[in-house]
């Protein structure tokens, strides 16, 4: 379910609802002092290493990978 901001008109004060866009616009027709605040959504970013993150299948083919690509191969494991 997505969470919408919304904002009260005259004190500015924010809130987070979550529901669907059709229930915001049920709770924005009822409640007229309340609007839509318009952002840009929220984006996850990625931290770490990926290596550390992957399955030992895709290491094991790694490592075998590094070990026939001959002498001074650059593949990290």
């Amino acid at each position: 379910m997505p969470i919408y901001t919304v904002m009260h008109k005259k004190t500015g004060k924010e809130k987070d609802l979550m529901c669907s866009f059709d229930d915001l616009e049920k709770y924005l027709k009822e409640n007229p002092n309340w609007s839509k605040v318009i952002t840009a959504p929220n984006l996850v970013g990625h931290m770490g290493n990926v290596i550390n993150q992957t399955s030992g299948d895709w290491k094991d083919l790694m490592k075998k990978i590094n070990k026939g690509s001959g002498k001074g191969n650059n593949i990290k494991t």
